[in-house]
């Protein structure tokens, strides 16, 4: 909650400083998205993790027009289900994902335009649960195609509903608990790679080139 409050005051905190021009003449942007992720595969991960939410903050930089480069960095915060296993089990999973995206970046009016594109990392991810003595850590390449809608509230600020898919390229399985196998759960179960479906809101904030 205090991670949604904050991220809600830098926004409008961004809002109030932005000039009334040159929305798009500006090359540089940055921006921050929350979204809350659905567990969808392998079949293991989907019924034994759920995703609370995905936080990400990230720099653009408009190489032509229609084309963005972004560096950034996602965070996303999961809790196991304690319901899938018959002994008592309790924890969370955390993710830090640092990560580039490559997008086009389309204007639909004066007031929209979208943006689609595709993100690239090198996922961390750590596991703490009341079954195990430590951590279990597991790193993986991820990737993460997304589509955004946006909209502007001045010139150089815009607000967004976004849509993203993750793959992690790694298997989630019985070792995450660290246990060899999960009740109820057979191997087949933990084979394929994970997935999630995303869907939030956002903010980008152009910088001006010159005081207005």
């Amino acid at each position: 909650m205090r991670t949604v409050l904050l991220y809600v005051l830098i926004v409008f905190s961004l809002g109030a400083l932005q000039a009334q021009e040159n929305k798009f003449l500006d090359k540089f942007s940055f921006g921050m998205n929350f979204k809350l992720p659905k567990t969808i595969e392998n079949t293991t991960f989907r019924k034994t993790i759920y995703g609370v939410g995905d936080l990400e903050a990230h720099f653009q930089y408009k190489i032509i027009p229609s084309i963005e480069l972004s560096l950034g960095y996602k965070y996303g915060y999961y809790d196991v289900n304690s319901l899938a296993f018959q002994s008592s089990i309790d924890g969370q999973m955390e993710t830090h994902t640092p990560f580039l995206k490559l997008a086009y970046v389309k204007e639909i009016s004066d007031k929209l335009f979208f943006d689609i594109g595709i993100k690239g990392g090198y996922n961390f991810s750590f596991t703490n649960t009341t079954n195990c003595r430590a951590t279990f850590s597991e790193y993986a390449y991820r990737i993460e195609p997304e589509f955004g809608v946006y909209m502007f509230s001045t010139d150089l600020l815009s607000f967004g509903l976004i849509v993203s898919y993750n793959f992690w390229f790694a298997e989630f399985g019985p070792q995450h608990f660290c246990m060899n196998s999960i009740s109820g759960m057979n191997a087949s179960e933990s084979v394929g790679v994970y997935q999630t479906f995303c869907a939030g809101f956002g903010f980008k904030t152009y910088f001006p080139s010159k005081t207005n």
